[in-house]
């Protein structure tokens, strides 16, 4: 799998991680300051840019990416390409799956993974580990013939549609969750929060979805895309599942005799 990344990107993250450590400061302009004396603009261009990818390589920020990669085989094996882009802002980060037909005679599919990410993003690099590993973990949700996932959505109005979109996103984003901290990826999970929004997107008026039908969701290893699209699309037959599980555990309870 190639990593690319913008040159823009890395220019602003090596000259943000530079800026924190005195030392790496003063090696950033050991490399950059001769060059200003280069007088032809298009030579002193070229001569910045190849300059800060080798600093960027120097100060280790091209591993960071590669290493989560890493973590998720099916991306490694099934992609061929990681674009990593400056994003404009923070809340305008994201990371998304692009596919299209390779010119290859085998007929397979080229896929291309692009990250638009804001240069302190390899800065903080611990704050930012947990976003990406969910976002990770989505896609290789998406290129797991397990799974199987499918863009299309059932044929009902625009409404419906966004209503399906919003409650499939708060299941996967559970069974996203539950597995990445039953394989330690995870160390903060954030269950409450995910079960607020599961409650809301699932509640029928005032009564609120079972507390045992989203822990059934959160302990899950091997769902699928159908599974989580028929629930969405039919709330009901979720609920009604979690709710027949509850029961079954009841009749299966030991009884006590004389008590």
């Amino acid at each position: 799998m190639r990593f690319d990344y913008d040159p823009n990107f890395i220019e602003q993250a090596t000259f943000l991680i530079a800026k924190r450590d005195p030392e790496q400061e003063c090696v950033l302009h050991e490399h950059l300051d001769p060059l200003y004396r280069i007088s032809d603009a298009e030579l002193r261009q070229r001569a910045f840019r190849e300059a800060y990818g080798a600093l960027f390589r120097h100060f280790g920020l091209d591993q960071f990416i590669p290493r989560l990669v890493g973590e998720f085989p099916l991306v490694t094996r099934r992609l061929t390409r990681c674009i990593v882009r400056e994003a404009e802002r923070n809340r305008a980060q994201s990371v998304d799956l692009y596919t299209q037909k390779s010119d290859k005679p085998e007929g397979d599919e080229d896929r291309t993974l692009i990250m638009a990410l804001c240069p302190e993003s390899l800065v903080d690099q611990e704050r930012m580990t947990p976003w990406l590993r969910r976002q990770l973990q989505h896609v290789e949700d998406t290129v797991d013939e397990g799974f199987a996932y499918e863009t299309r959505l059932p044929d009902v109005s625009s409404v419906q549609q966004n209503l399906i979109r919003d409650r499939y996103a708060v299941l996967w984003d559970i069974y996203v969750e539950g597995r990445l901290i039953r394989s330690k990826k995870l160390s903060d999970p954030a269950a409450g929060e995910l079960w607020r929004s599961f409650a809301k997107a699932f509640a029928r008026g005032k009564r609120v979805p079972s507390r045992i039908t989203f822990e059934r969701l959160y302990g899950s290893d091997d769902l699928t895309h159908a599974q989580m699209l028929r629930w969405a699309t039919d709330p009901g037959t979720l609920l009604e599942e979690g709710e027949w599980e509850k029961d079954v555990r009841k009749r299966e309870a030991p009884s006590c005799a004389g008590c």
